[in-house]
């Protein structure tokens, strides 16, 4: 799942490059979905767990109980009503250009792996995995 917080170095990054440039670039669409948890409920998950001793070494999955794109994800933590200081760059265009970058093995801001990534589905069917555990999600904490 998707971790955020409110200093992550991925919101922080996001904000920092708003705030200088007044907006921000997406690569492709960006209308994968994924189901984000505050770092903040996992670690209230987690302790709940140890407190009650009701771990029993078993890979767990967290997720948020919403699911969102990438698109609303990066709107609501940039504080944007609407998507008019959103800048969509063709994924083919931007995945070439980080194809080129890999070749000639120059560091790029983003990696062709992320470039698929946030344009794909990561959400969790609970009925499919095991061991799946869904935390409500709520938007103020998430995004603030």
């Amino acid at each position: 799942p998707l971790v955020v917080g409110l200093k992550s170095s991925s919101m922080e990054t996001i904000r920092g490059f708003y705030k200088r440039y007044s907006f921000f670039p997406l690569f492709g669409k960006q209308d994968g979905k994924t189901q984000p948890i505050h770092v903040s409920s996992l670690i209230e998950y987690i302790l709940k767990l140890v407190q009650e001793s009701k771990y029993d070494c078993k890979e767990i999955n967290i997720i948020g109980g919403i699911v969102y794109n990438y698109r609303y994800i990066i709107r609501n933590i940039l504080g944007l009503s609407n998507n008019n200081r959103l800048i969509i760059i063709p994924l083919s265009f931007i995945y070439l250009i980080a194809r080129v970058f890999e070749f000639i093995h120059v560091p790029f801001f983003i990696t062709c792996e992320e470039l698929i990534s946030v344009n794909k589905d990561k959400v969790i069917d609970v009925n499919k995995i095991i061991n799946t555990v869904i935390v409500d999600n709520n938007e103020n904490i998430l995004f603030n």
